[in-house]
């Protein structure tokens, strides 16, 4: 079954589709905000950009090989649907945030394919996951990764040179991101209607007896992952539902990043595709991350 108010035709009209120009981070729902930081600069020496901090929620982005994050975490004895959400998923993606020439466009557009709006803010909006396989779309006019960003940083971003030629995991950027769904045809669909993204590829995964399409939306990747039969993929969206599965990195050499993660005591698993590597979410605060050269 399709989320809600998707349909599949009209993906070739400019005017009908959402202009989305550049991933801006990828969203998480973390539970511990001082725990998560800790760890993402213990393992990965990832940089603190920015702080908010609510009178429910704690909110930071960080970034780790120019690739950020936004990380939310709920504040003991505040209920919500962050917190609800925690309670039968434990940590998770929640969500990617993309840019936009125009908000107000963008969110008609939206709106008018059926998507409903979460949270509504001046400067940016969130629709709702059911919606959109269960990742919520957040839309910004702004640019993070502009120089000067639209806040001053607390820490700024290191040069890309200093990712992927001094820091010993070599990293080159985001390769991917990937969304487990029931039908990879049918939501390739949807994103077609919504965005007139184009099909990047189409390759099987039998380690996680999937198969998967890939989307070029702006200037990055989104991977469609869904079963063909019983297996690892079938296994995870019957815990979990359609939503976020992994994030993976371009790397210089997975072998640099096999000794890397050695050396800190993680062992590294197969990813979904043939040539990745990828560190469990058990041993990264609920977050898959993968490594592909």
């Amino acid at each position: 079954m399709l989320p809600q108010g998707f349909a599949t035709e009209e993906i070739d009209d400019p005017v009908t589709n959402v202009d989305f120009t550049r991933l801006q981070h990828i969203n998480a729902i973390v539970n511990g905000y001082d725990d998560s930081i800790d760890h993402f600069r213990r393992l990965f020496g990832a940089q603190l950009n920015l702080e908010i901090h609510r009178v429910n929620v704690d909110i930071c982005l960080i970034n780790i090989g120019r690739v950020i994050f936004e990380l939310s975490a709920p504040k003991p004895g505040h209920d919500g649907r962050r917190t609800r959400s925690l309670e039968m998923f434990g940590d998770h993606y929640s969500g990617v945030e993309y840019q936009v020439r125009d908000l107000a466009a963008a969110k008609e557009i939206l709106q008018s394919k059926g998507l409903r709006i979460l949270v509504d803010g001046t400067t940016h909006f969130v629709t709702n996951p059911a919606d959109s396989f269960g990742a919520a779309l957040e839309v910004y006019e702004g640019d993070w990764h502009a120089e000067p960003p639209p806040v001053p940083f607390i820490e700024p971003m290191q040069s890309r040179e200093y990712w992927s030629d001094i820091h010993p995991l070599g990293l080159l950027g985001i390769k991917r991101y990937s969304i487990a769904v029931r039908n990879c045809d049918d939501a390739a669909g949807c994103f077609q209607n919504l965005t007139g993204c184009s099909v990047a590829y189409r390759a099987d995964r039998p380690g996680v007896a999937a198969t998967s399409i890939g989307l070029q939306i702006g200037d990055s990747c989104v991977e469609l992952i869904a079963p063909v039969r019983a297996g690892p993929l079938r296994d995870y969206i019957d815990r979990y539902g359609e939503r976020i599965r992994a994030t993976t990195f371009a790397v210089r050499d997975l072998a640099e990043v096999d000794r890397y993660f050695a050396g800190r005591g993680v062992r590294l698993v197969s990813g979904d595709a043939a040539d990745t590597s990828a560190l469990a979410p058990e041993d990264n605060h609920g977050l898959r991350f993968e490594f592909s050269e």
